[in-house]
């Protein structure tokens, strides 16, 4: 338990609705992996601890913030080819 110092007490009020979620993966959208309100959620610590991300509980229990690594998407630019279209510049050999 931190020292009060390093983590005073925060007052807020019971009917605070606290929600857990996470982009869900290969889909637009979130999904809600928690949620209750503030006067409930000492007694659902052990469902927060099984239930939140574990970048939000190395956050929370040990102050690090961890980076997301980045994803990286090729892709490769062809003309269209169709009757009536002007064809694109050749950029590559200028």
């Amino acid at each position: 338990m931190p020292a009060r110092l390093e983590a005073p007490p925060v007052q807020l009020p019971e009917t605070l609705r606290i929600m857990i979620s996470e982009q869900a993966s290969g889909e637009s959208g979130w999904t809600t992996t928690y949620h209750s309100m503030c006067s409930l959620a000492e007694d659902d610590m052990d469902i927060i601890e099984q239930m939140a991300p574990l970048w939000l509980l190395e956050f929370l229990l040990t102050n690090k913030i961890t980076q997301p690594t980045s994803v990286k998407v090729g892709f490769v630019v062809l003309p269209w080819n169709k009757s009536g279209v002007e064809p694109m510049p050749d950029l590559m050999n200028k």
